[in-house]
């Protein structure tokens, strides 16, 4: 076999190698290399496999005749052409802005990867700009910034590979204001991060109706052996445009409201909906019609712009403002 087929071939072998606590045998790695047109045998496969203890840090579990080869947890990724400046950047911004929406195997998987982009912008010396962009960039929500409610990393590890494998999951939930916590068997469906919050889109087993669990409220999960068909009337984005994560039952409602004009900008920029209609009202105000969930998000948001808007119709929104507004001058009076 000459240089270079020698070296395709323990190039392909390294890649072959799965990462702690995976394991390959000497064995399965001969089979692999084979099916892929290598002409190689078992021993000379170990030959190669101790020398890459020596010169990769490979590590061997030699509790079993077989011996299992693997990666250390942490070894470093071996990877060609290397990572660029580019491609660390969008990792390091991953893994600071949705880490809690992946499955902690998936970002245990990533760590290496992830580690390797964080040392890649440290050591950097040609892309300062690139180095400098984590610090010159946030996400913030405009509303009150609230603390996240602490999750149960061993409820979040089985939540969440209960959701990627469609598995029922036996979960210990504790709603608010309840004493004690209840058992339900449920059907992963979504996640949702809704602010500080992480929420669980779910069916409970014998229901069709979808409901929504705060995971921080899980006291106890255990995912099940048996798994589940995801139903086919169910999607997570028209799930969220009828407004059910704005606290609704995802009606749809006309709205006309009367803005400041100044308070009403901003709605040329950011319209309500696809069908909003702004037009001048014969006080000089914004008169702004939109089709929208009928939610308490909607509400809040009313009640937040305080003298600045005028719910017009619907009739049943505005007696809703109204009583909301009198019982807050009864408690401030």
């Amino acid at each position: 076999m000459s240089k270079d087929n020698t070296l395709l071939r323990q190039w392909e072998m390294l890649r072959l190698i799965p990462r702690y606590p995976s394991q390959i045998t000497a064995s399965q790695l001969t089979e692999k290399l084979m099916d892929r047109g290598y002409g190689i045998n078992k021993r000379s496969v170990e030959r190669d496999l101790w020398s890459f203890v020596e010169l990769f840090g490979l590590q061997v579990d030699d509790r079993d005749r077989t011996y299992g080869w693997s990666w250390p947890r942490d070894a470093a990724i071996w990877n060609l052409p290397a990572m660029n400046d580019e491609q660390a950047l969008s990792l390091y911004m991953l893994e600071r802005h949705i880490k809690d929406m992946l499955p902690p195997t998936v970002l245990d998987s990533l760590s290496p990867l992830l580690k390797a982009a964080r040392e890649r912008l440290k050591s950097s010396h040609n892309a300062k700009a690139l180095k400098d962009w984590p610090d010159k960039v946030r996400a913030r929500t405009p509303a009150q910034p609230l603390k996240p409610c602490p999750i149960d990393p061993k409820v979040h590890e089985a939540v969440s590979l209960a959701l990627l494998n469609n598995q029922w999951l036996q979960v210990s939930y504790q709603g608010r204001g309840r004493t004690e916590a209840k058992e339900h068997i449920i059907s992963p469906l979504a996640y949702v991060m809704r602010g500080p919050m992480l929420y669980l889109v779910c069916r409970y087993e014998g229901y069709d109706d979808t409901r929504i669990l705060t995971v921080c409220r899980i006291k106890k999960a255990t995912r099940m052996d048996r798994t589940f068909t995801r139903p086919e009337d169910f999607s997570i984005d028209t799930y969220l445009a009828e407004g059910h994560m704005d606290f609704g039952d995802g009606d749809q409602i006309r709205i006309e409201l009367l803005f400041d004009p100044d308070s009403g900008r901003h709605l040329y920029e950011t319209p309500l909906s696809d069908d909003q209609v702004i037009s001048e009202s014969k006080d000089g105000r914004l008169r702004v019609i939109a089709t929208v969930a009928d939610t308490l998000q909607l509400k809040w948001w009313i009640l937040g712009l305080g003298h600045y808007v005028e719910v017009v119709k619907p009739v049943s929104l505005r007696k809703a403002i109204q009583e909301e507004i009198s019982g807050m001058i009864a408690l401030y009076n």
